[in-house]
Parts: C-alpha cells; sequence; structure tokens
C-alpha cells in the first residue's frame, strides 16, 4: 500500500511548492508557507496539483494556520484506492527516531525521497509557538531539504505522522544547506488541536470507510501480510469502533514466516491475518497460531480472548470453547464487488464490543445480545463447556436437581431436563442480575467487585438494604466453579455496554424470547406477562414497594429482576 506523501505544485504557474500529505479521503496538510505568505496570512496559491505516485489530485486551500504554520487543503475528489492516508497522532516522544518523507528539489529524479534522523525536543519555541526540533542525517551530511517543508515527520514500527516539516534553519555562508543538520516541525498535537476532525479515533467518512474495504477484499498477488495489518489498523481506528493506537498491538516478529497479528487489549481480541486463507493448508496452520496464542492470553490476563482469522476478504470468528478451539459460523465474507462498511463494522464491534453507551433499543439488545448475536454463540458455547467440565460437582449438582424439580413440579410430563435449557437460564439469569447492578450504580470493572457477590445479590441486600430481588439461586452454580468469575466479569463487560439507565422497553423480554424458543416456552407453559399488566398488579397490590414482600404465585425460575423497563421501581419478576 502506498502511502499519500508527494510533491505540491501551484495549479496555475507549475512551480514546485514543497511537499504533500493526505490525511483522508479528501483533506490533506501542508506547510502554510508553501502556498502562502505567513506575516500577512495571504494565501498565494489556492489552487494546487498534489502529485502523487502514478496519480494526481487537483485541491484548494480549505483553512490555514500561519502561526503554525499548516493549511489544510481539500481534495477536489476522493484518493484514489491504491493510495493510502497517513493517519497523525499526538503520542511521540524525545529521542524517538524518524523518517520524513518528500520532494527535496536536490533530488529531482526520485519520486519520494526519505531523510532520517532523530527527536531531540519536543518543547522548542519559534515565533511564540511550540515546535519539535529534530537532528536529520542528510541536512547534516550538507544536502539541502529544500522542498522538503510539508513532509510527514513519521514515527513507529507501523507509521503515524508526529509532526508537519516546516522549517530548516540555513547556513550563514551557504542558505541553500542547513545549519547543522536542524530541522524543525510543527507537532501533530497543533494540528489536532485546530482540526480536531482529523483525530484518529474519530470515525471516517463512510467513503473512506468503503475503498479502505474494497481494497481489503482484493487479494492482489503484490500485496503481503504486512499490508493487510496496515489497513486492517487503519480500519479498526477509523470505523468508530472506541479505539485508538494505545488500545492495539502488532506482533511483527511473524513477519519473516509470512503472517502476522494485532491485538486489541481493550476488545480482548487477537487478529491473526495471512495473506490468502485459499492457499493450501493456510487456514490448519493459522488456527494452530491462533489457538496458541488465545491460550497464552487467557493464561496471562485470566480472562477469554477472541480471535479472528483474516486475509482482508474473510473474517472467521474463533474461540476457546474449554481447551478446544472453536469456529463460530457464520464467517464474514466481504462483498468484494460491493462492500458493505457499515454492516462489516456492525459485525467487528460485536466481536470487540468496545463502543460505549449504546441506546438499549430492543432492536439493539436482541442484535448484540440475542440468539442470532456473537455474544448469544461464544457465552452459550463458554457456559456449556464450563457445566460439562464440573457438573459432577456436588453444588452444581444439587443447583441442577433443584431447578428441574421446580420445573417438574411445575410443568409435568412436559419438562424435559434439557443441559441446554439449563444453561440457557443460567445465562438469561446473569445478564438480568449484571443489568440490575449496573441500574444500582455497582461498578463491574472494579477488582473489588467479585462475580460471586453480582450472583448473590450481596450489593443489593448490604449496600441498598434491598433484598428480594437477587439472592443466591439454583443459577449461581457459575461461581462456585473454577472458570467462573471470569466467566461473568467478561459478560459483565459485554453487557454494561449499554446506557441501562436510559431504557424506555421490557428488554429482558426481548431476551428471553429469542434466546428460550417458542417451542420450549410453550412446551413448558412459559408466558411472558404483558408489560401493561405487570405494571396494573404491581399498582394495584404493592403500595410500599420497598418495606414489602410480595410472593408471585406465578414465577417459574427464581426472583431475579427480569423486568427492567417502564420506569423507576419497576423491577419485578414477570413471569
Amino acid at each position: 500500500m502506498t502511502p499519500a506523501i508527494g510533491g505540491l505544485v501551484d495549479a496555475a504557474s507549475g512551480e514546485n511548492l514543497g511537499t504533500v500529505f493526505a490525511v483522508a479521503g479528501r483533506l490533506a496538510l501542508t506547510a502554510f508557507h508553501c502556498v502562502g505568505e505567513r506575516r500577512t496570512g495571504e494565501v498565494r496559491s489556492p489552487r494546487v496539483i498534489c502529485e502523487w505516485a502514478g496519480h494526481i489530485s487537483p485541491a484548494c486551500v480549505e483553512e490555514g494556520d500561519p502561526s503554525h504554520d499548516v493549511v489544510l487543503l481539500h481534495l477536489d475528489k476522493q484518493l484514489p484506492p491504491d493510495l493510502e492516508p497517513v493517519l497523525l497522532t499526538r503520542q511521540v516522544s524525545e529521542h524517538a527516531q524518524f523518517t520524513a518523507q518528500g520532494r527535496p528539489t536536490e533530488v529531482p529524479d526520485v519520486s519520494l525521497f526519505t531523510v532520517s534522523g532523530e527527536i531531540l525536543s519536543l518543547n522548542g519555541v519559534r515565533q511564540g509557538v511550540r515546535v519539535m526540533q529534530l537532528a536529520c542525517r542528510e541536512s547534516a551530511a550538507q544536502l539541502s531539504l529544500r522542498g522538503m517543508s510539508g513532509a510527514p515527520v513519521l514515527v513507529g514500527r507501523i507509521p503515524r505522522a508526529v509532526g508537519v516539516v516546516t522549517w530548516n534553519p540555513p547556513r550563514r555562508d551557504q542558505p541553500e544547506l542547513g545549519a547543522g543538520g536542524a530541522v524543525f516541525a510543527t507537532p501533530s498535537s497543533a494540528v489536532l488541536d485546530r482540526w480536531p476532525q482529523l483525530e484518529p479515533a474519530y470515525a471516517a467518512a463512510d467513503a473512506d470507510l468503503r475503498r479502505l474495504l474494497l481494497q481489503l477484499s482484493k487479494r492482489r498477488e503484490d500485496r503481503d501480510a504486512a499490508l493487510i495489518r496496515f489497513d486492517v489498523w487503519h480500519l479498526l481506528l477509523a470505523g468508530d469502533l472506541g479505539l485508538n493506537d494505545h488500545d492495539l498491538g502488532a506482533d511483527l516478529d511473524l513477519l519473516a514466516q509470512g503472517h502476522c497479528r494485532i491485538v486489541i487489549r481493550r476488545g480482548r481480541t487477537v487478529i491473526e491475518i495471512s495473506k490468502d486463507l485459499r492457499a493450501e493448508g493456510a487456514v490448519r496452520g493459522a488456527e494452530r497460531r491462533l489457538d496458541g496464542c488465545l491460550a497464552a492470553y487467557a493464561t496471562e490476563t485470566g480472562m477469554r480472548h477472541l480471535g479472528i482469522l483474516t486475509d482482508g476478504a474473510e473474517w472467521h470468528l474463533y474461540h476457546r470453547a474449554g481447551d478446544t478451539l472453536t469456529r463460530v459460523r457464520p464467517a464474514y465474507i466481504v462483498d468484494a464487488s460491493n462492500p458493505d462498511a457499515e454492516s462489516f463494522l456492525a459485525w467487528l464491534e460485536t466481536v470487540l464490543a468496545t463502543r460505549q453507551q449504546i441506546t438499549p433499543t430492543p432492536e439493539e439488545v436482541q442484535r448484540r445480545l440475542g440468539a442470532d448475536s456473537i455474544e448469544y454463540k461464544v457465552d452459550s458455547a463458554d457456559l456449556m463447556a464450563l457445566y460439562a467440565k464440573y457438573r459432577d460437582d456436588p453444588t452444581v449438582q444439587v443447583k441442577r436437581a433443584m431447578w428441574a424439580k421446580l420445573l417438574t413440579t411445575a410443568s409435568g410430563v412436559n419438562f424435559a431436563d434439557d443441559d441446554q435449557l439449563f444453561v440457557d437460564h443460567t445465562l438469561l439469569v446473569a445478564m438480568a442480575e449484571v443489568v440490575g447492578h449496573v441500574l444500582l450504580g455497582v461498578r463491574l470493572d472494579d477488582p473489588e467487585v467479585s462475580a460471586e457477590r453480582v450472583m448473590s445479590g450481596w450489593h443489593f441486600a448490604e449496600n441498598a438494604q434491598i433484598r428480594g430481588v437477587i439472592e443466591s439461586d439454583f443459577f449461581d452454580w457459575v461461581v462456585h466453579v473454577p472458570g467462573g468469575e471470569p466467566f461473568i466479569k467478561e459478560l459483565a463487560r459485554r453487557v454494561t455496554r449499554f446506557a441501562w439507565a436510559d431504557v424506555e422497553h421490557d428488554v429482558m423480554k426481548v431476551l428471553y424470547q429469542s434466546i428460550i424458543r417458542e417451542e420450549t416456552r410453550k412446551q413448558l407453559g412459559e408466558y411472558y406477562t404483558p408489560d401493561w399488566l405487570a405494571e396494573k398488579m404491581i399498582t394495584d397490590c404493592v403500595d410500599n414497594p420497598l418495606e414489602q414482600r410480595v410472593l408471585d404465585a406465578s414465577w417459574r425460575l427464581s426472583r431475579v429482576p427480569w423486568n427492567f423497563g417502564g420506569g423507576p421501581g419497576d423491577h419485578q419478576a414477570t413471569f
């Protein structure tokens, strides 16, 4: 993938002005003095031509910042699909090594010339504004850097622009040469403060995302795992997934073996990248690597990690159910003829679970947590594996037997003592109890908040003095077996992404009716009480809810807070 860095030319005269680089599909940066007069703020070249590798992009001056010597350009058309915008970052440290690519006039036969060196200081001041001071090896070797103004200062294994080259102070005796190799640049932080829409964490335009996904979906012979990784990294930052550079890590040591990976720490996900999954043995080999990686992260962190195997076109999701790598079907296949960025990013976000404050509409809750969701498929399989491993544990046996006895008493011969039903009921109750704690204001990501206290209702009884809402029941078996604590904690991380305080519907009804199949509900005689009827019963029968204990003669499972919609105090069981 070619970075969108090139020469800048005046559209009217054809004069070479300096260097330019694109930062989005239709936005680019250069130094202000390349197109105007800093002292007066006058723009001399309002129309310019950006000369990329193999392409040109006419552009106009969008907005200038003379004091910081930078200018934002607006391209007439989207970047060509084989060019990649250069992302800006605020993250930089003194003594970091840098490179800068541009069009020095002394090297006319090279489309992009690279200079390099060290960032000496982040706290320099020039003409009243903060600048970065660089030590450039090529300038110190007496190469003129005329034409490099506007070039991006790049750092990192996956290059990001930390500044824009603006000044190479001249020698008094030979003004065409730099004084001692010193170069100054405007920090990217100043650029982002002026134009926050360029912040990498901000969502990219739909056209940019579609172009990026189209690029990923095409299996070209000239691309390798490193190029795919670069595009995936960009997509993760630009796709409004709530991620920034700090959340991502790349294992570049694997590149020599033809593959690499990205670790999304906050999303507890590993993306294993291969050049082409259609190649013989590619999937088997990648699965072995992914299995070992997920096992290592689970051991290191004590938490479940998901894995994605991709070549840019195919996206396969995996998790370790017990000790076995398991594929979650179906895979996401990008339509190379018409990529749907919105659909793909929705799929990817349900894997990562990194967005926050999601409005808990019935549609969003069912899509992210319902029976067809990735969340349910993974959690159900993990919980079933946990139950299968510890089903002979005495505590688990007692809980399961009590549950079966209750439903047998209620449903008679219609009840089938089924493992999957027991696991589904456990999962639903755990979700409901997590939501209840969120509404109570309990921070479930607090290390001091244990899964056992969540499932037993300790915070309700001891801190809020609310009893009879969440208590120990059939379904807290999960916190009494090894692996149960991290399971509930990961479930809580995903469920608490919703803004539950803003809920306006009975979302637990939505989940119950999605996860428990209709034929099972009919077989057991289980029907969800309509919201209006539950509200009327509470209004007519419970006039002092904080003091009264109420027996619901129709309850089936347990005293759990199933109904979390409808307004304050409407947290009653409605089975």
